[in-house]
């Protein structure tokens, strides 16, 4: 089993002032092997891609707040995924914001109604 390591670019992994990674050159070769490294930041794919090229890996990341994940073809199996994906440079992109929001916000309303029905029958 791999362990997902999820973290922003500015100021975390890249140095707050130079935005230089080096110091972390020799960890991420170390653990990524055993680990995936999935950057999440306010970065566009271009830039996160340039990043992820740099210190060659190729692993999912977040793009611009959450706006997209992007994963490397055939990281999964696509052909189950019922929902509107992007192919972009080697990449398929699931994106988050828009309808998938207005979704999420319904599904998580129906199990906050579901929890509170359940508390007030315990109650």
């Amino acid at each position: 089993m791999k362990i997902l390591i999820f973290s922003d670019l500015d100021g975390t992994f890249l140095n707050h002032n130079d935005y230089s990674y080096s110091d972390l050159k020799k960890f991420i070769s170390k653990i990524k092997k055993k680990s995936e490294i999935i950057f999440s930041s306010s970065k566009t794919f271009s830039e996160i891609r340039k990043i992820c090229k740099k210190i060659n890996i190729n692993f999912p990341f977040i793009v611009e707040n959450g706006a997209c994940i992007y994963f490397p073809k055939n990281y999964f199996n696509f052909k189950q995924i019922h929902q509107k994906i992007i192919e972009y440079q080697n990449f398929i992109g699931l994106p988050i914001g828009g309808n998938n929001l207005t979704k999420l916000k319904d599904q998580l309303i129906r199990i906050l109604k579901k929890i509170l029905n359940f508390h007030s029958l315990v109650n």
